[in-house]
């Protein structure tokens, strides 16, 4: 735990209900992106915060892509390799890709751009790596009430509605750092079947929040901030512009 901010995504009872893919839509959104993108059979794919790898484990097994998983948190890692031995994964911080210039073919984020602090110097290292035809593919949260984020920018909780933008802040912010929007789907009926899985597993999303964070985090304070805030979810793929 860094500085006393609790990490969601690294709570046993969120993988355990999710299966390991931690993102609305799951691997059937992924499976839409890829087929969105067109990419070459032997594509050169770096999945950003992959978690325990649970999406480089189906993209290897269902395609002929070279995907490496890469993420700062050791015990996602370390889980997903507990899960499968052989996965390629490798732990770091994505604002310093151990690659060189112009590798890669696209690069996968799936519900954690949001989370990632100093967006500009990690999309810039995103651009650095990829080919000149390379892909950004995002899916993450946004804000359809963009005016009340600090409620949820305020909870001691890592998890990607924190970092959440409007449609037009998320995109201005591409195309600062030199992306071309190719695509921008909305999603948000994703989120419904994403939250009833914990409906399921614990009898209502109150009972997952008991069991699985701190008694200190407000389950009250959360939904305030979701019905104020009224999150939606997308897909972007971009392209470098140039």
């Amino acid at each position: 735990m860094d500085s006393g901010v609790i990490k969601f995504y690294e709570q046993d009872a969120l993988r355990k209900v999710s299966g390991g893919s931690i993102h609305p839509g799951g691997l059937a959104l992924t499976q839409h992106a890829i087929e969105l993108c067109a990419l070459p059979k032997h594509a050169r794919i770096l999945d950003i915060a992959c978690g325990t790898g649970a999406s480089v484990q189906w993209l290897k097994e269902n395609h002929e892509f070279q995907v490496t998983g890469f993420d700062a948190s050791e015990l996602m890692l370390q889980t997903g390799q507990q899960r499968c031995s052989d996965l390629p994964l490798a732990c770091g911080e994505s604002h310093c890709l151990p690659i060189a210039r112009g590798q890669l073919d696209a690069i996968l984020v799936e519900c954690s751009l949001s989370l990632m602090p100093d967006l500009d110097c990690v999309l810039a290292e995103f651009s650095r790596v990829l080919t000149p035809s390379g892909r950004l593919i995002v899916s993450d949260v946004y804000l359809r009430n963009p005016k009340e984020a600090e409620l949820l920018q305020s909870l001691p909780l890592e998890i990607c509605l924190k970092g959440a933008k409007s449609q037009v802040a998320w995109l201005e912010l591409l195309h600062r750092r030199g992306f071309q929007i190719l695509v921008w789907e909305d999603h948000s009926q994703s989120l419904k079947p994403f939250m009833a899985q914990f409906i399921s597993a614990n009898g209502s999303i109150q009972e997952f929040w008991c069991k699985s964070m701190p008694c200190e985090i407000n389950f009250f304070d959360l939904q305030v901030a979701l019905a104020r805030t009224k999150p939606g979810y997308f897909l972007l793929i971009a392209g470098k512009n140039e």
